[in-house]
This record gives C-alpha cells, sequence and structure tokens, in this order.
C-alpha cells in the first residue's frame, strides 16, 4: 500500500474497534493494495465490534477472506446470531486453515506465515475477552484449534449455536467441538440440545481443559471424557445420561473418596466385571442409605459374599440407617452358611 492508503487503513481500523462503520467507504480506492492479512483484520474487527451489515459490506467489496475462522468465532460468542449465519452461509466455520486466494507469487512458505500471525492474533486479541466477559482461558499451543471451541462459548452464544445447528450450517467437527466445550463448562442444556441434532456423530475434535488440582490440560476427545473422580452430581448426570453404555470403562476406585452423589449416578450403568473392588462399592452405598443402588450390587456376580456384606452391615449401622443394616443383614443370613458372624442393630 502507498503512504495514503497505509494511513487510511490504520484510520478505518481504529474506527471499526470503536463500532462505527460508516469510514468503509475511505478504504473503496485502496481495495487492491490491502493484503490479505490486512484485510483479515478488518474483518475481524467488524465482526467483534460492529453488526452483520458492516461485515455483509466487507464481503461486497472484498469478495473474499483467506481466513475467517475467527470472525465466525466473534459472532458467536457476542451472540450476533444473523451475522454468524451471514458468515456460515458465506462458508465460514471454525476450522483454522486458510481459504485459497490465488495471491500471484504466493508460496507455501508464505501461507504458512500469515498462519501463523492469524492464530497468534486471534489467541492473544483483547477482542476475545470482550467476548468472552473477561474469563481467562489457557491452551495448549499444540492444539489451537480445540481452544477456538472454548472461545464460542459464552454467556450470549447459546441461541446463536443452536440456530446455527439447527439450520444446518456447523460442520460435523464444529457441532462435537462446540457440543464438548459446552458440557466441560457446566452448560449441560446447550450440550443435550446439540446431542439431539448428532453432535456425537461428529468427526474427531480434541479439546483441553482445565480440572483442579491437575498441572497440565486434560484432554477431551468423547462425552466420557468429561466425567473423572472429583466431577459433581451434574456432570456424571450428563454423561450418564448420554453415553450409559459408556460409563462402566470409565469407573476406577478413585470415585469412592470423592463425592457419594457421584457415584451414586454410576451404578445403574456399572457392569459387575468393571468393578473389582465390590466391598469397597457396597460399603459407600450402606455408609450412604443408597438401598436402591445397593440392590443394583446385589445383582452382580460376586457381590453378596459373607465380607463384602460384613462390611457393608458395619458401615450403614455407624451411620444410622437402621433400615438398610437389616436389610443387609437379611441378605447375609440368606448365605448358604448362614454369613457367619454378623452386628447387632440395636442402637
Amino acid at each position: 500500500m502507498d503512504g495514503r492508503a497505509v494511513t487510511t487503513f490504520k484510520e478505518v481500523l481504529g474506527e471499526l474497534h470503536k463500532g462505527e462503520s460508516g469510514c468503509l467507504i475511505a478504504i473503496q480506492p485502496y481495495v487492491g493494495q490491502i493484503a490479505p492479512d490486512d484485510a483479515v483484520s478488518l474483518l475481524d474487527a467488524a465482526a467483534a465490534y460492529c453488526d452483520y451489515k458492516v461485515v455483509d459490506e466487507l464481503f461486497k467489496m472484498f469478495g473474499k477472506f483467506e481466513f475467517v475462522a475467527s470472525a465466525l468465532c466473534h459472532a458467536i460468542g457476542k451472540g450476533d446470531t444473523q451475522m454468524a449465519i451471514d458468515l456460515a452461509k458465506r462458508g465460514a466455520t471454525l476450522d483454522l486453515e486458510l481459504n485459497d486466494m490465488q495471491i500471484p507469487g504466493d508460496t507455501d512458505h508464505d501461507k504458512a506465515n500469515r498462519r501463523t500471525r492469524y492464530l497468534g492474533r486471534y489467541l492473544a486479541d483483547d477482542t476475545f475477552k470482550y467476548i468472552g466477559s473477561g474469563r481467562a482461558l489457557t491452551f495448549n499451543a499444540a492444539n489451537v484449534s480445540g481452544f477456538i471451541y472454548r472461545l464460542c462459548n459464552t454467556p450470549r452464544s447459546h441461541t446463536t449455536i443452536v440456530a446455527l445447528a439447527n439450520e444446518e450450517l456447523l460442520t460435523s467437527r464444529d457441532l462435537k467441538g462446540l457440543c464438548l466445550s459446552a458440557a466441560s463448562e457446566g452448560k449441560y442444556d446447550l450440550a443435550r440440545e446439540l446431542i439431539g441434532m448428532g453432535a456425537l456423530n461428529g468427526s474427531k475434535v480434541l479439546i483441553e481443559v482445565n480440572r483442579p488440582g491437575v498441572p497440565r490440560m486434560v484432554p477431551i476427545q468423547d462425552v466420557e471424557d468429561l466425567l473423572y473422580p472429583g466431577c459433581d452430581r451434574a456432570c456424571a448426570e450428563f454423561v450418564c445420561g448420554s453415553v450409559p453404555d459408556r460409563v462402566s470403562g470409565c469407573w476406577a476406585n478413585a470415585y469412592l473418596s470423592e463425592d457419594p452423589e457421584t457415584v451414586r449416578v454410576m451404578v445403574p450403568h456399572l457392569k459387575s466385571e468393571d468393578v473389582l473392588d465390590k466391598a469397597s462399592l457396597m460399603e459407600l452405598l450402606a455408609r450412604n442409605d443408597y438401598r436402591d443402588e445397593l440392590q443394583t450390587v446385589a445383582g452382580w456376580d460376586g457381590a453378596l459374599t459373607a465380607e463384602n456384606l460384613q462390611r457393608a452391615i458395619e458401615a450403614a449401622s455407624d451411620a444410622g440407617h437402621v433400615g438398610t443394616s437389616a436389610w443387609l443383614l437379611q441378605k447375609k443370613r440368606e448365605l448358604p452358611d448362614g454369613g457367619g458372624f454378623d452386628i447387632d442393630l440395636s442402637l
């Protein structure tokens, strides 16, 4: 660009960041001189701070942009459904690859450098604090593609994401990525809606999240990966309701030292062969007076042994659950040898 074009570009970009759209006419004479990455800067600023009409005007001026994922992310994140739909209908996705611009003399090295600049800009851009209500998100530089889904999930994005999914304007990968990121942030209503639209059938995607007490990012590739020792009941209910057949394979004894309500939700979906320490599970259920879940476990092969029942009886009795203690004692007495010793239930 010549000197005047550079000055004009910077002025227009500054105006767009203020939400002022009347400035676009000033760059009309210089459109042919504006580099692809500068054009993307204009599009991103318009998507973040202006309405869909400004984005539409830019497409009329430039025809095509090399990188549109960040603009779509802005539109989704700020809940501008009309803008997001317009961008998606123009072919925008959350894929972080470049559109082919057929630039004379362009090399693969040039494209790689521009892509690096685009990614660096969208990851560091203060405007994403704007759409994300200032929340701090950490990311793994090796997995920036999954990070964009977390940026899209803001307090204002629910309706926009659902609208895009309803109109089948999201790729299968984007649908799944948005579903997993919503669930990872506890937005289970949105995640359930997206699952109802086929999100679980989406292409492979990887997002990474932070967990208390874990020093590294934790990878999430499918719904069951959200289940972990320490998750709350709401998370367990979401996973168990979404993929009940995959829950048992996630079982670990570590759940027994965490929230018992999470264990309670999981029990109906567990398989006997996946729970090696049945005695400890029965002890937890008895201590918390979870009679229905105890009855489920009682139906498993190898669960009703004298030792397992005795531990459960003592746990229930110590906790003051007389009815559960009596039920367990009756089960113990029904064993072929009468179950050996038992416990005095008088309180």
